[in-house]
């Protein structure tokens, strides 16, 4: 159990690191995906192997470290739908329509500056695009 745990924590630390590095040198979206994919990988990998460590102790330890165990075990699924699935803009932003608000900035990530140019050079050349399709129709 020992040997496991520590080769599941060392893996942990070396892709939490990666994943942090690759958020830095990403885009500024801030650190939203960063914190969903530790997360994600914490319940899967880490989380479980810990509290195994925690049943080796005496017998009355153990048992309530059983049944932790196969509770974070099985929240692992859901963690990861909610990282997923839920945190993602669109299903959040129609998750919150539907109740009638708008979701808070904290839950959507924030626009990078690359992202808004690109979307702003699509709609000036559609606008562009629509024009010209218009005057041909005057013309004919």
């Amino acid at each position: 159990v020992y040997l496991c745990l520590g080769i599941n924590v060392v893996l942990f630390v070396m892709i939490a690191r990666i994943i942090i590095r690759a958020g830095k040198s990403g885009s500024n979206q801030g650190n939203a995906r960063e914190i969903k994919a530790i997360m994600s990988i914490a319940t899967t990998v880490c989380l479980p192997w810990l509290v195994a460590l925690l049943m080796t102790g005496p017998k009355a330890m153990a048992q309530i470290f059983q049944w932790v165990f196969i509770i974070v075990t099985a929240s692992q699924g859901p963690t990861m739908f909610i990282c997923f699935v839920i945190f993602q803009e669109d299903v959040l932003t129609n998750l919150f329509k539907l109740f009638g608000m708008d979701p808070p900035q904290a839950l959507l990530p924030a626009k990078s500056s690359k992202a808004s140019k690109s979307a702003a050079q699509r709609s000036a050349a559609s606008s562009q695009l629509l024009l010209q399709s218009k005057r041909r129709k005057r013309v004919t």
